[in-house]
């Protein structure tokens, strides 16, 4: 009988010390308006050093929260800052706030994301933006701004929806690489886990977007092709008329 309660007692003991005593935040952000995914927005808990980035499908977690009541702060491209109260934190269990965000009026695009969006751009019209921006710096943000939306949120091509999960993945690690300094030992290698990880995902997304450029001239030439075919059928046609019409002359 006591040593059953010894084993009873000893197993109480060692559950108690080995159970976590950190919960998880984790969900999925999205347009309030389309329902899509919103990669590269950025979760935080004001005060905390915590947060995370939302990956390519809007997805987030944070992990070694301790146990509570929080405020999320939720900042991303182009939509409205936005907080969610009353976020609790239970030990070994995993919290799931999913947030949709609303788009900013102003649609002002940061250093960051103007940068990476203008390398993605062909030269003719990086050059035309570049001399517009020494020219009028007001209008050049404006067209700018124009160009993304139209070609990169608004659209849902799949070559364009490829475009949007680069330019996410590429500002997420900027993002990321930007809290290494300062960071501890271990806080970097999870850091640097994660670039590491970001960075195999680009190369991924990448390869796919050039096969969706490619899958889109194939298309363009296809189209051109028909329009020579339809062009040269007319031609016979009309070539045909004007001989008709010569040969009935006296």
């Amino acid at each position: 009988m006591k040593k059953t309660a010894f084993i009873i007692l000893f197993f109480l003991i060692t559950v108690n010390c080995f159970s976590g005593t950190t919960g998880k935040i984790y969900g999925t952000v999205t347009d309030a308006k389309t329902g899509k995914p919103v990669p590269a927005a950025s979760i935080v808990l004001p005060g905390l050093k915590l947060g995370a980035a939302t990956d390519t499908e809007g997805k987030y977690f944070i992990i070694n929260v301790k146990p509570g009541s929080y405020k999320l702060k939720v900042v991303c491209e182009s939509y409205q800052e936005t907080f969610v109260e009353d976020v609790v934190v239970i030990a070994d269990k995993s919290t799931r706030i999913d947030i949709k965000l609303n788009r900013s009026g102003s649609y002002d695009l940061s250093d960051t994301m103007e940068e990476i969006y203008l390398k993605s751009l062909p030269e003719p019209i990086r050059r035309d933006l570049t001399f517009l921006k020494q020219r009028d710096k007001l209008e050049y943000q404006a067209r700018l701004r124009d160009l993304y939306f139209d070609h990169v949120i608004n659209n849902d091509s799949e070559l364009h929806r490829l475009s949007r999960e680069v330019i996410g993945l590429k500002v997420s690690i900027k993002n990321l690489a930007k809290q290494l300094n300062g960071k501890t030992d271990k806080e970097r290698k999870a850091l640097e886990k994660k670039i590491h990880g970001h960075l195999e995902n680009l190369f991924d997304l990448e390869g796919k977007k050039m096969y969706a450029e490619l899958k889109e001239l194939k298309k363009q030439l296809g189209e051109l092709e028909k329009a020579i075919e339809t062009r040269e059928e007319e031609k016979k046609e009309i070539i045909e008329e004007q001989f008709n019409s010569l040969a009935k002359l006296p």
